[in-house]
């Protein structure tokens, strides 16, 4: 009697296990890997042409965390950048920045009833890198997307288990799966840990928060209703559109 409790006992555990690791392995869809999904976000950004979202942004600096939310942006690659922001002190406020264009300078209006006020400003000066902890010559998806690639193949040549896939989530109607990396100081990662959520339609990040060395947040980053290759033009990026209310005539 005792023999059949004890083998009951052993059937009912590992039947429990097995409904648990297959329960998992459905959730998270049995073959998919957190370094599989990097790879293939890298090589659907090499698709990428153009994009347009809505970007909410946290970035800590100085102490400091820095919040801009519901950020208008248009991106063409190689590098040119269209901002407007939507809601709060900044609302109105516009920036373009296109690589090789205006000096090299950031094109930028406060909006508002200053929106006569054009400046021209150096992207890596004080005043552009106030509240952000990259220069746009050097930001966006784009960075992100290299970022990942960089700190994956490091855990790979390593062989360090770094990155997890952990679950699934919902950016509005957009289904993510969403990975998590950690990785030791003083091996050149970028930072302690990050949470990655990729588009599972898109097959690209919509969201990554970073974290330092201490666990606390640095930089969050969510493109909203993000839509790619729109046929973006360069009047997207042209201070003189009409649509913009820049107050200046001149065109490129």
């Amino acid at each position: 009697m005792q023999l059949i409790r004890t083998k009951s006992r052993i059937w009912i555990l590992s039947a429990l296990a097995f409904i648990s690791t297959f329960g998992c392995r459905t959730c998270l869809a049995h073959d998919a890997t957190a370094h599989r999904l990097i790879r293939q976000a890298v090589v659907a950004y090499r698709a990428v042409q153009n994009y347009t979202c809505r970007l909410d942004k946290r970035v800590r600096k100085n102490g400091v965390l820095h919040e801009d939310l519901d950020i208008l942006v248009k991106y063409k690659k190689p590098r040119n950048y269209y901002f407007r922001w939507m809601h709060g002190k900044a609302k109105g406020r516009e920036v373009i920045f296109v690589a090789g264009e205006h000096q090299d300078k950031l094109v930028a209006h406060p909006g508002g009833l200053l929106r006569f006020l054009t400046f021209y400003l150096d992207p890596q000066g004080p005043l552009a890198m106030q509240a952000n902890r990259h220069s746009l010559r050097d930001s966006g998806m784009e960075k992100i997307v290299a970022i990942m690639e960089t700190n994956e193949k490091l855990a790979l040549d390593r062989g360090l288990d770094a990155l997890r896939l952990i679950s699934e989530d919902k950016l509005g109607r957009t289904d993510m799966w969403v990975i998590e990396g950690t990785f030791p100081p003083g091996q050149g990662y970028y930072a302690h840990r990050v949470i990655i959520c990729m588009s599972r339609s898109l097959q690209l990040p919509v969201k990554i928060s970073i974290f330092d060395w201490s666990n606390e947040l640095i930089e969050e980053y969510t493109f909203r209703n993000l839509s790619i290759n729109v046929g973006l033009t360069e009047d997207d990026f042209d201070p003189g559109n009409p649509e913009y209310d820049y107050l200046i005539s001149q065109r490129r």
